[in-house]
């Protein structure tokens, strides 16, 4: 079953005098429990596109369904709300909070959906020793290497079990070894919640790894 579709999704960026193309009619669909990788050189469009799947970030054309509902007809609170409820984001860089332990940076989404302090952290505890972080739960991002943040990252981004993950470029900032361990984690994770996940990714070893590898060259999209 059909859990996300683009068709036809076009984005232009515009200085007034010129007009840059990021995105040409892109098409794709996320089966329920499918994992996608999107594959594709610097510039080719991938973070655009994931952001507009994300609903950070509006198409100059085309539409985006989520359970066959337009997510960019959503005004801004349902937007924010349906993110939270619904969507998981990782990034090449953690986006960690640094005033905020680990426990507290992964409570971090449950707290905004309105859940209560005590919790929020049960459950955040409970998610960041899944991703082996039981010795690290106390510590603040700075105390924490690369791997152990982006494992921090992957926890606050799965502590509310979301249908859809979107991950740019998980592994982009971390030496291979670790690379290959978070990915590894990331397959685990959605093997065990059944998660439907859109993976951004320059390297064609890991996206192999994936249900389903497209590629976006120059804004346009292709399965591989």
């Amino acid at each position: 079953m059909s859990l996300l579709q683009c068709t036809d999704l076009a984005k232009q960026f515009s200085d007034g005098e010129n007009i840059t193309s990021v995105l040409e009619g892109v098409n794709l669909t996320v089966d329920q429990g499918q994992s996608v990788a999107v594959v594709g050189s610097s510039g080719s469009g991938k973070s655009t596109f994931l952001h507009i799947l994300g609903g950070l970030d509006t198409p100059t054309s085309g539409t985006v369904l989520f359970n066959n509902e337009n997510i960019h007809q959503f005004n801004q609170a349902k937007a924010a709300q349906w993110r939270n409820k619904n969507i998981g984001f990782i990034y090449q860089f953690h986006h960690l909070l640094p005033e905020f332990t680990a426990l507290e940076n992964v409570a971090m989404p449950l707290l905004i959906a309105g859940q209560s302090t005590s919790t929020a952290e049960e459950t955040a505890q409970a998610m960041l020793v899944r991703v082996g972080l039981a010795h690290r739960i106390k510590h603040f991002p700075s105390q924490l290497s690369g791997g152990e943040r982006q494992r921090v990252a992957i926890a606050r981004a799965m502590v509310h079990q979301p249908e859809l993950l979107f991950a740019d470029e998980p592994t982009g900032n971390l030496d291979n070894a670790t690379g290959l361990a978070i990915y590894a984690l990331l397959l685990e994770l959605k093997t065990e919640y059944n998660m439907t996940s859109v993976i951004v990714t320059h390297d064609a070893q890991l996206a192999a790894k994936c249900d389903k590898q497209v590629t976006l060259t120059s804004g346009k999209m292709a399965e591989l």
